[in-house]
Formats: structure tokens, sequence, C-alpha cells
């Protein structure tokens, strides 16, 4: 009776829970339009059903951000979200409904999460406060998920148009906490078979987004200290490490199949001028360049301050959001004791009997494991983000998981400090739960001033239904189907929507290049060599050929030509060798390839250059 009493009372807190977030987020801004424009991983989990990974073997027709290498038109937000909707797509497909709301599979992670992050409190708060009861114990672990959901953070994601930038930023902030459920439920229970499930996510988390290698990579190592530590096997820790390379082979083995590197994720070579051009001309390492200091006042300015401190060096920054910073004073005051409670642990011989006295075992790892957790993962993307050269609010929520763990754990400090001093009267719960509660709410008070109907007519765009998302991946496939062939000629001064192929003229001057006819562009291995086998509908019109990396040409040194049907189409095919002299020092470059025609086609506006690019290798 009692237990049916606890369910009924958790089913409540969670559905009032998850009315407020919904009512706060523009995740569920109509119930009719539960399908995003953003189809990007719609059609890599199209491909994945149909058993490839390209999104298409054509160079042309495009969206933005995407990219095309030898091995196809690719899409480069990772494979991780389109392998999470790929089970409700395959059961949508075999029972005829057709494509399944992406919403709703968002919904259902984001269940699950909190389901996983309820059930790693209760077992967490249970080993650290039994004197507790059972309803003190719920509000704890309410408020904490309450304190990481309706976060700055956590804002910035859900109430801004929710497109593929931000939504996959939020799968990797729910796989960050997944692990950290299960982080928190193997320091509890201790069995070996958590430890290897909590491995394995941990290698598998780059496929979702790559930076979670830094909460994969410090979550196994923790992990395996504790091990260590408990059973002394060092089999059992060894076995972890292969579950934990194992996803890190996968992700490298797709990196290899996808972009023909094992350490290329596709993302500087996403389509956009503005990154081609600073990943292409010398510009991708000029912040780099910063000195410590600088850097470190602009990241911190971006996160806590408003980007109070911005360094006018080239870096990519994109704009705060709708909530920006995604973090404030709260959470620097929280750091900050995170890193001294962690440091004074390294240091201090004899942290447990100086800071808890008699309190030793299983409870004093879980929260010092936690906290080392926290602020180890902290530290190592506050490393990454340091000196790197694309910066937007949406990239620091993945900082969220490590502040709000440091968190926890302080609050969990709190009230075991409480419970072990035995000053658990009323009043001074009462007076511990006002002041969490107003540190709540001054933390995060923007959450709750958002109104997601004001924004429904601006959203609406930004959303459809079941024929809209129709419409729009059909219209992604007569793109590719149309622009088979190269686009009509460009002409000098021409903009980079008008010319045909989306930004093609990135690193091409178009008033010095114009006599650059039409040109796309490949990502390919760093060589001296490249060659190209087009295809030339029209003997009559042979062009030539300029193949340019980076702000060097390259030289033809081989030409083949032979007729495929000349009585009835008289097509050529061509085969051309271009190599440079340059050195080989990167590991995967964006090549330009451009067709420049006979003298005086410029002025020839009714002409098209027709073209077929059937491969491109090294």
């Amino acid at each position: 009776m009692r237990f049916s009493r606890q369910v009924l009372i958790e089913l409540i807190i969670f559905s009032v829970f998850l009315i407020i977030f919904l009512r706060h987020s523009l995740l569920f801004i109509d119930s009719s339009r539960l399908y995003s424009t953003s189809i990007a991983h719609r059609l890599q989990t199209e491909a994945l059903l149909h058993g490839h990974l390209s999104l298409s073997p054509q160079p042309f027709g495009y969206l933005n951000d995407f990219v095309w290498t030898g091995h196809g038109l690719q899409q480069n937000w990772g494979l991780g979200v389109p392998l999470l909707k790929l089970p409700f797509e395959w059961v949508s497909a075999q029972l005829g409904f057709g494509a399944f709301p992406d919403r709703l599979v968002l919904l259902f992670y984001l269940t699950v999460t909190v389901v996983l992050l309820n059930t790693a409190l209760r077992t967490l708060l249970k080993t650290l406060g039994e004197g507790y009861s059972s309803e003190v114990r719920c509000l704890i672990r309410w408020y904490l998920i309450a304190w990481i959901f309706f976060s700055p953070a956590m804002a910035g994601l859900i109430q801004e148009r929710i497109n593929v930038y931000y939504e996959t930023v939020l799968y990797a902030c729910l796989y960050t906490y997944v692990m950290l459920s299960v982080f928190w439920i193997y320091m509890t229970s201790r069995k070996t078979r958590v430890f290897f499930v909590l491995c394995l996510l941990s290698g598998l988390a780059c496929l979702i987004r790559q930076t979670l290698i830094f909460y994969g990579a410090t979550t196994v190592a923790v992990a395996s200290i504790f091990v260590y530590q408990e059973k002394r096997s060092l089999r059992i820790v060894m076995v972890g490490l292969c579950c934990f390379s194992t996803g890190i082979l996968i992700e490298l083995w797709s990196n290899y199949l996808r972009f023909g590197s094992i350490l290329e994720f596709g993302c500087p070579f996403s389509g956009s001028p503005t990154i081609n051009y600073l990943g292409g001309f010398g510009s991708l390492f000029a912040f780099a360049k910063e000195d410590f200091f600088g850097a470190l006042k602009e990241l911190l300015g971006d996160l806590f301050f408003n980007r109070s401190w911005q360094l006018h060096a080239t870096r990519w920054r994109w704009g705060g959001g709708y909530y920006s910073p995604p973090f404030n004073l709260t959470h620097v005051v929280t750091l900050v004791l995170g890193f001294i409670l962690f440091i004074w642990g390294l240091l201090s011989r004899f942290f447990n009997r100086i800071i808890y006295p008699k309190w030793t075992g299983l409870n004093s790892k879980c929260i010092y494991f936690s906290l080392s957790l926290g602020c180890i993962s902290f530290g190592m993307i506050f490393k990454f983000y340091l000196h790197f050269t694309y910066i937007s609010c949406r990239y620091l929520s993945d900082f969220s998981g490590a502040v709000n763990t440091v968190f926890i754990v302080l609050v969990l400090l709190i009230f075991h400090w409480l419970h072990f001093y035995r000053q658990r009267s009323q009043s001074i719960l009462f007076l511990l739960f006002l002041f969490f509660v107003l540190l709540f709410y001054c933390t995060n008070y923007k959450f709750f001033q958002f109104d997601s109907q004001s924004h429904k007519k601006e959203i609406q765009s930004f959303l459809t239904d079941s024929k809209g998302i129709k419409k729009c991946v059909a219209a992604f496939n007569h793109s590719i189907l149309k622009s088979t062939y190269l686009p009509d000629m460009s002409y000098c001064g021409q903009t980079y929507s008008t010319a045909g192929l989306k930004f093609q003229y990135t690193g091409w001057d178009i008033h010095k290049d114009c006599a650059v006819s039409a040109v796309t562009s490949a990502i390919l291995p760093f060589k001296r060599c490249i060659t190209l086998n087009y295809t030339i509908q029209n003997i009559k019109q042979i062009p030539k050929v300029q193949v340019r990396r980076d702000s060097v040409f390259f030289k033809l040194v081989d030409s083949q030509m032979s007729l495929e049907d000349t009585k009835l189409s008289q097509r050529v095919q061509m085969t051309e060798v271009f190599c440079s002299d340059s050195p080989v020092t990167n590991t995967v470059a964006l090549y330009m390839i451009g067709w420049v025609t006979f003298d005086g086609f410029n002025q020839v506006h009714d002409r098209k250059l027709p073209i077929k690019l059937n491969w491109v290798k090294v």
C-alpha cells in the first residue's frame, strides 16, 4: 500500500515537472506539428535503414552545412542521434505509419533520462541519508532534477528555434546525465556488469557529440580507479577499458567510412563560407595564438558574465541566443567550492578524518569520486574550448553536466552534514529548503519568464507536420536528382546564392577568378595529387579544369580522353590527374574543382556546362 502511494506521488511530481518543462519550451509548440524542418538527422536515419552511410553519391544539391567527400554526401552532426531515432523509424515503417515524429522521440529520451536520474539519486540519497524520511528524500531528488532541467544552459537549448544545431547538443546533454546516472548506480551497487555497461556507454558517447569524449574518458578513468580500489581486480578494469575502446573504435571506423580519415569528423568543412575561410586560409589557428590569460578571460566571460571580455582575434562567434550566458554567479560559487574540496582531497592524506569524522567506506567514496568526475570533466572541456576557433552559447552547454554534478555533490554534502550532526529539527530543515528554493529562483528565474505561446507564430515556420516533413525530404531528393550535372554558367560578381551551387566560390575570388564557370568542393585526404573522372555531354565544349587546395593551384600532369558513344550523345569521358609541389601537413583538406571554358564563354548567358563529376580520388 505504501509502495503504491509512493509511486503515485512520483507520477504526480513527474507529470507536473513535464508540464512545466514543456510549457516553457519550444519542444511541443503545437501538438499537430511534431516534425522539425531540419532534416539532417532524418536523412541519415533513412540512409542507415537502407544500409549505407552517405546521404547521396552526388556532390551537388546539398544543403547548408553538409559536406561531400569521395565517400559520398555526409551530414556532419554525427551518427549518434540518427541511431537513437533508428528503432522508432524502423517500427513506424514496418507498421506503415511513415515518418515517426521527431519531438516524440526526443520526449521519450527525455523521460528515460529523468527516470534514470531519479533512480540514481534515490539510491545515492538512501546510502548517504538513511535518517531522512522518504518524503524529504523525494523533495531533494526532484529539486536536483528541476535544477538540471530548468537551468539557463538547458533553457538556451529548448527555448531557441530547436533545429539540428540545438537538438544535437540537447541530446548530448541528455546522454551526459544518462552516463552520470549509470555512474551513480554503479557506485552504490558495485555490480561488475553495471561497470561494463558504463564503460560501453562512455565509449559510444562521441557518436552523439565529439566533445562527450571528455565526459566518457573521465567517467571510465574515475570508475576504473574505484573498481581497482574496491576489488583489486585488474582483469575487470581491462575488460571495462575494452568496452570503452569498442565504442571509440566504432566512431573512428565510421569516420573513416564517411570522411576517409579516422580523425576527421566533418565539422571544419561544413559548407559555410566563413567557416571554410577560417579552415582553409590560415586563420584557423589565429585564436590559438592568443595568450593564455586573454583566452581565459574571454571563455570565463562567455560562460558566466555575458561575454564581457571578448578579444578582437579572429574567431567564429555565434550569438548568445535567448539566454546568455548559460551559467551565472551561483555556478561560479559552486565550482569554486567544488574545486577547493577536490584539491583538498588530493592534498590531504587524512581527507576522511578531517572533513567527515567517522564517515568512512562507500559513502565518502561516492561523494569524492563524483566530485572528481565533475571537476576533471569541467577542466578538460574548459581546456578544449579555451583556444577553440569556434564558439557559441549552445557549445557552452557542454559544461552543464560537469557544473551540475559539482552542485549535486555540494547539496548532498550539506544534507549529510545536517544528518551527521543530528541537527534535523523541523525548523532547520524548513529554513534549509527555503534557502534552496530562493537559490533556485534567483539562478533559474529566466526559465519561467519564457512563454512559448508568445513565440508560437514566430516558430511555426521551423516546425512542420507529417505532410510537411515529406515535402522537405522530397525537395532534398529532388534537388539531388536535379543537380546531377553542374549548374548553369556563373558570372563575375555573382552572389553565393545565385551561383547555382551553394558556396561554390568559397576559396575563390569571384572577381579575379571569374573565368571559373562552375565550382564544387570535395573533402579528401590531404595529398599532393588528385584524380578526377568526369563526363562531358557535348564534345564541342571541352573545358579546362582547375583544382585548388587552399591557395595552391595544382598542375595538370596527365589527361586521358575516351569517346563513349559519338553517334548518339557524343559523350566524352575524361580522366585527369593534378599534382602540387606544396608540402603535405594535414590529414584532410578542402579541394575546389572548377571548370574553365574557352574564351568568351562567360558572355554566353543561355548556355550550360553539361559536366557530370563521377568520382574524385587521391
